[in-house]
């Protein structure tokens, strides 16, 4: 009984219905191209449900789901969202190692930061969002200033992600609502790939939130 409350939590539940929109979404326009979006968006959204439970194996389900979207960004020329997805999967590799040297029953070890450590990365952040969004507007991208919000404030979470703390899921909520915000002002009427992604985006914005609720409680029990 208890195996089956576990199955039936809400992560699983919302991950469940995810998947099952995005594979009828699949089927219904199935192409090579519609399939490689649905297998990346699900391995994100697998990602999102173990990091939000602190477990490592979400870094190599992301790592997969950024590896097959670099090949989209390859095919349909998203020179910008190629070169965030290789910065990524670098970080991905270096967060599996301190992750799996950090575990406590499985579950990594959640690390407080110093305030100074924290104000720092933020106003780095801030310095770098506001240069990258110049370059973006002078190079004539669209909506400089969300893709730039968006990209910058992953790549924190990514940092604090690899320090093991919970501020990560407070950056990807924000992200996950420019990405969202990105994909609904794009978003054309006609491509379901930009539907799955929403889907996604949502899956994993729900779970980042379930994150800071289940990380409050993974400490409270390795302080115990």
């Amino acid at each position: 009984m208890e195996k089956i409350k576990k199955l039936l939590n809400l992560q699983n539940v919302l991950l469940l219905i995810g998947i099952m929109i995005s594979f009828v979404l699949a089927c219904v326009f199935s192409s090579v191209m519609i399939w490689l979006v649905f297998f990346s968006a699900v391995f994100g959204m697998l990602s999102s449900v173990f990091a939000a439970n602190g477990k490592w194996i979400g870094f190599v389900c992301d790592i997969i789901s950024y590896a097959i979207y670099i090949y989209i960004c390859i095919r349909f020329l998203y020179y910008g969202e190629l070169i965030l997805s290789v910065l990524i999967i670098i970080f991905h590799i270096f967060s599996i190692f301190q992750w799996k040297s950090n575990e406590k029953d499985g579950i990594v070890v959640v690390n407080d930061l110093k305030r100074k450590e924290i104000y720092v990365s933020i106003l780095t952040a801030s310095a770098l969002c506001v240069l990258y969004i110049i370059v973006l507007y002078f190079i004539g991208s669209e909506y400089p200033i969300l893709n730039g919000i968006a990209t910058i404030v992953y790549l924190l979470g990514n940092y604090f992600s690899y320090r093991r703390n919970i501020s990560q899921f407070f950056c990807m909520i924000l992200y996950e609502i420019a990405f969202i915000v990105l994909w609904l002002l794009s978003l054309n009427v006609d491509d379901v790939s930009g539907y799955i992604f929403l889907i996604g985006g949502l899956n994993e914005m729900i779970c980042a939130i379930m994150g800071i609720y289940n990380w409050k409680k993974i400490k409270e029990k390795q302080k115990e």
